[in-house]
């Protein structure tokens, strides 16, 4: 929400709704990984260290494609469907068809974290008994 009032504010030839649109569905993606990760973190820095390597192999692409360095196989990954949708906010859309894959790439990798997150928040959740029937909840 910040991110388009940001966008009204200072780019008034913006295109707020696929602005709008990208940075939400690209927060849910990775929000949806950063909560799969935290649930095998057992504090907070040891999910600082699980995450890193996520993070450098998902957004490296972008970083790379945004200082000029293109690769077709870069085009994949979350953060440069992400880079190139708010791009085409802020800077005029490609076509529509290229638009409409890089929102269903989005949505593909939102479908693959939600269900990722959804796996790991289930099994804290409901932790499976040891061979003595208890689980860690109950023998702390």
């Amino acid at each position: 929400l910040s991110s388009t009032a940001i966008g009204l504010a200072a780019l008034p030839g913006a295109n707020l709704l696929l602005l709008a649109a990208a940075v939400l569905l690209a927060s849910g993606v990775f929000t949806l990984l950063g909560l799969a990760l935290a649930t095998w973190a057992k504090s907070v820095n040891g999910y600082m260290l699980l995450s890193v390597v996520p993070a450098v192999v998902l957004l490296t692409p972008a970083i790379l494609t945004a200082f000029g360095v293109e690769h077709f196989l870069f085009e994949g990954f979350p953060g440069t469907l992400a880079l190139r949708l708010i791009l085409d906010a802020l800077a005029g859309a490609r076509p529509a068809g290229q638009v409409a894959l890089g929102f269903a790439g989005l949505l593909g990798w939102l479908a693959v974290f939600f269900a990722l997150a959804t796996r790991a928040v289930r099994r804290e959740i409901h932790p499976k008994p040891d061979m003595g029937g208890h689980t860690d909840a109950a023998n702390p």
